[in-house]
């Protein structure tokens, strides 16, 4: 039975968004960022096992990129609202929710398809809603729910990253990038990363990198080798179809190239793993268990709690604006970190 004061708030709340327009983005066909076009529409109402949140801040991923070209194994139903990262505080809980109340503060990992976190107001599933540590921003809680998740599966779940051990993260001035080497120098691994300019080098080196090298000079390769001719024992590839047929070049004998992105194909030389006894895996956030999700909630609300990981935010843009975060993301070889929405910002 719901008490008189949980009731009343419930009751409240309904009264105040029941009825009321919100401001969303919607993709009515797959296509270009011209499909992400702001309306508005009615601030829907959460069913059971579902929780409505009021989104102060989304994260902007690339995989929301692929999905809304239509280039993508996992696609939703048109129209839609995209994004999956977020946080805001819970609006309204559907019946069966349990260890949520209105009001409080949160992160999102998982959202109900069609409602994502491009918007005002989301659904998400209970399961995707937890609770952010009280000395966490909501910037902070928008950052998490894919590119450290993506981070913590791909270097503790799938690699099984040991300490001391020499990783190459591609591309790590980017959300996912910066996460791993956050992540990874934490652990007490060996980071290396690449950026595509000298402030981006800057910045991986800022995360706690060994060295930095820019993935944009024709030296590239060469200084990689020179650095560890053994090569590099874990690589995480975020743009495989760019580095997958250097990754087999650098990795080390009995090493490991974990691809995390991908825009297209890629050509590989098969013998040269074969020699070294190499192996490649890919990773696809969208696979993570119910299980697993609670195991990084835990893992990363601890690190939030103590402060050890402190995600950094580039760039901040209006809703109106999700075209351009899109546009930025797609051309910005020198990203410094994550890329975030404000729906509420006029």
């Amino acid at each position: 039975m719901l008490s008189t004061s949980t009731f009343a708030r419930r009751v409240f709340h309904r009264s105040i968004t029941r009825g009321i327009k919100c401001q969303a983005i919607r993709v009515a066909e797959f296509g270009d960022p011209e499909q992400l076009v702001e309306v508005e529409y009615d601030v829907p109402s959460p069913s059971a096992g579902n929780v409505l949140v009021k989104v102060e801040a989304a994260g902007v991923n690339p995989v929301e990129i692929y999905i809304r070209r239509g280039k993508y194994g996992k696609l939703p139903e048109l129209p839609y609202t995209p994004g999956t990262e977020g946080a805001g505080t819970v609006a309204e809980i559907g019946a069966g929710v349990k260890g949520l109340k209105v009001g409080d503060r949160v992160f999102l990992t998982d959202t109900v398809s069609g409602h994502g976190t491009y918007a005002q107001y989301c659904l998400s599933p209970s399961s995707g809603v937890h609770r952010l540590p009280d000395n966490s921003s909501l910037e902070i809680g928008a950052s998490i729910g894919i590119a450290y998740r993506t981070a913590w599966r791909a270097l503790f779940l799938k690699s099984k990253m040991k300490k001391g051990e020499l990783v190459l993260v591609h591309g790590a001035s980017g959300g996912v990038g910066m996460a791993c080497l956050q992540l990874g120098k934490d652990f007490g691994a060996r980071m290396i990363g690449t950026a595509g300019s000298p402030e981006g080098m800057e910045f991986v080196k800022s995360l706690g990198a060994e060295e930095a090298f820019d993935h944009t000079s024709a030296e590239y390769m060469k200084e990689l080798k020179e650095y560890s001719p053994s090569g590099y024992s874990l690589i995480l590839s975020m743009r495989a179809h760019t580095n997958l047929g250097k990754d087999t070049v650098l990795v080390a004998n009995g090493g490991k190239i974990l691809i995390v992105g991908a825009q297209g194909s890629s050509t590989i030389i098969p013998r040269r793993l074969m020699s070294k006894e190499a192996s490649i895996q890919g990773l696809m956030t969208w696979n993570f268990t119910e299980a697993e999700t609670k195991q990084f909630v835990d893992f990363i609300s601890e690190k939030l709690k103590t402060e050890k990981i402190i995600p950094c935010v580039e760039k901040k843009y209006k809703l109106s604006d999700a075209k351009d975060a899109h546009v930025h993301i797609n051309r910005n070889a020198a990203s410094k970190g994550k890329v975030l929405l404000e729906p509420w910002s006029s």
